[in-house]
């Protein structure tokens, strides 16, 4: 009977217990969810270099700051001009989002086909019932570690 009541135990403590498994999986809270949307649309439209969607997606104000040389934010005119076609194949991973009241801070890596990837820092403001991006934090860091690695065909 005492070694059914410590089986039984082991079992149930077993069972309760989180396994620990080697890499998190965590669930994409709301604002997650709406602002890797947001994110999406607006870079799918810097892609394409359709101004018109990317800039519904801005505030008037909006400046995209950065540690690069000059050291002076990019207003929004100058944010539009690049040409970002070597960016098709963007990801957006690694994405949190802060809810502060009447705006979100948004943090998120950026990779694409360039060999660095960006860690990029957005702050959302609410307009109405949308939302527009107010600043832009942008940084670039090595790719190395998001890049996913290519599975084998078994063609090869």
């Amino acid at each position: 009977m005492k070694k059914l009541a410590i089986i039984t135990l082991v079992v149930i403590l077993a069972h309760a217990a989180p396994a620990q498994a080697p890499g998190r999986i965590q669930t994409a809270t709301r604002f997650v969810t709406i602002f890797t949307n947001l994110e999406n649309q607006l870079w799918d439209a810097l892609v394409r270099n359709d101004t018109g969607s990317a800039s519904r997606l801005l505030t008037d104000d909006f400046a995209q700051w950065s540690p690069e040389p000059p050291g002076a934010p990019t207003p929004r005119e100058e944010f539009f001009k690049p040409d970002r076609k070597d960016m098709a194949n963007f990801h957006v991973r690694q994405m949190s989002a802060r809810d502060l009241g009447d705006a979100v801070v948004v943090n998120y890596v950026l990779t694409c086909d360039l060999p660095r990837a960006f860690f990029i820092v957005d702050v959302w403001k609410k307009s109405g019932t949308d939302w527009q991006l107010a600043s832009r934090y942008l940084s670039a860091v090595d790719a190395a570690p998001y890049r996913v690695p290519v599975r084998p065909t078994g063609k090869n």
